[in-house]
């Protein structure tokens, strides 16, 4: 409201493959931030969490409560590839370029595996950044149509 930007909309949720709750985990420290767990990671309660809502975003679009994307900033400490999942529809229809860091292993193979039949291609920002991915951030960029 403060800029005057009418067409901008928080949503209290993560985007990701499913509708359902999960608990985002608040590290305090500098080695790690607040995410979703990452594959085999497990809560106890000395960890600080809240529960989120996460809903997929092919969802948000359908319902219309979001416009199909141009442009998507993926920056979510390892939930990348199930959110771009959650998303998968609008991806191949609407084909936005994503700005996306890689933060594990997963999902880095997760993303490949569901962008690069659309077409996709992974150009990273800085080029310097290495083959694996991880740690950097990367252009996504549709260079072909999808399969028909």
């Amino acid at each position: 409201r403060r800029n005057r930007l009418e067409w901008v909309h928080a949503f209290q949720l993560a985007a990701s493959d499913c509708t359902s709750r999960e608990r985002l985990m608040l590290y305090r420290d500098a080695s790690t931030s607040a995410h979703l767990p990452y594959e085999n990671e497990t809560w106890n309660e000395a960890i600080p969490s809240f529960e989120v809502q996460l809903r997929p975003l092919d969802e948000l679009v359908k319902t219309g409560e979001i416009r199909p994307p141009d442009f998507i900033k993926v920056d979510v400490e390892g939930h990348g590839h199930k959110a771009l999942a959650g998303a998968a529809h609008t991806l191949e229809i609407h084909r936005p370029i994503i700005m996306m860091g890689f933060h594990s292993e997963t999902e880095v193979t997760e993303t490949k595996r569901l962008l690069e039949p659309l077409g996709y291609r992974f150009n990273p920002i800085n080029p310097l950044a290495t083959p694996d991915c991880i740690g950097w951030d990367y252009i996504l960029r549709p260079e072909s149509l999808p399969p028909a």
